[in-house]
């Protein structure tokens, strides 16, 4: 028996209530910088952006780092065991403090060795008496908005959200029986870079049209996209 035998390429009525129109957008919706433009201030600049598992930073000094938006950001394991957000860039001439993951005490920075706590607090400043007192003193890396539900990280650039369970709404019925919070993160890291308009992975991750296509010889067979 083919694999086309086992899932036949038949037309199925879509349930009521399922969308229908499901084309491409135009391609001036992947292409066109203004269109990104205003999607940076209004989607990433304006609610919760997942950003990874906690059990990506189990210890004290654990860190990865990431983008939300256009924004490098730091999320580090605190001393407490909480998780914190911090802007990825010196306060000093804005260079990147951190790249990739790893464990650190200290986020010195590479340019000038300004140095901060992991809080985010400045500590260190070298050769301070050419500084200004009041330039120095009480400053800390620019703090987000961060929690930590059902073990993803979600971070904001605005303080004044709904908690993210809240903003989930009727979704957490809906994926209430995946027990997500007790998932035990395992992972390799691989990285890859795709040159390719953020719309696209969503799209890609969110539908299984493609499953049974694209992927005949792993996760095809046992997700076949006319059974979904």
């Amino acid at each position: 028996m083919t694999q086309q035998d086992a899932f036949p390429l038949t037309d199925y009525d879509l349930p009521d209530g399922v969308d229908r129109h499901i084309e491409a957008a135009p391609q001036s919706a992947y292409t066109d910088p203004d269109v990104l433009a205003r999607e940076l201030t209004s989607v990433f600049a304006q609610d919760w952006v997942m950003v990874g598992r906690a059990g990506l930073i189990p210890e004290a000094g654990d860190y990865f780092t990431a983008m939300v938006g256009m924004k490098p950001v730091i999320l580090m394991r605190q001393q407490d065991g909480s998780i914190s957000a911090m802007g990825n860039f010196c306060l000093h001439r804005y260079a990147q403090l951190l790249q990739g993951s790893g464990n650190t005490k200290r986020i010195v920075c590479p340019y000038h060795h300004w140095t901060y706590q992991m809080s985010g607090n400045l500590m260190g400043v070298p050769d301070r008496k050419g500084f200004e007192k009041d330039k120095i003193t009480d400053r800390s890396l620019v703090k987000l908005a961060c929690e930590v539900h059902l073990g993803f990280i979600y971070v904001s650039l605005k303080h004044d959200l709904p908690p993210v369970a809240t903003r989930q709404g009727k979704l957490a019925d809906l994926i209430a029986n995946f027990g997500m919070g007790d998932y035990e993160d395992r992972h390799v890291v691989h990285e890859e870079v795709w040159e390719g308009n953020w719309k696209l992975l969503i799209e890609n991750f969110i539908e299984s049209y493609h499953t049974t296509y694209a992927h005949p010889r792993s996760i095809g067979p046992s997700n076949p996209t006319n059974l979904d």
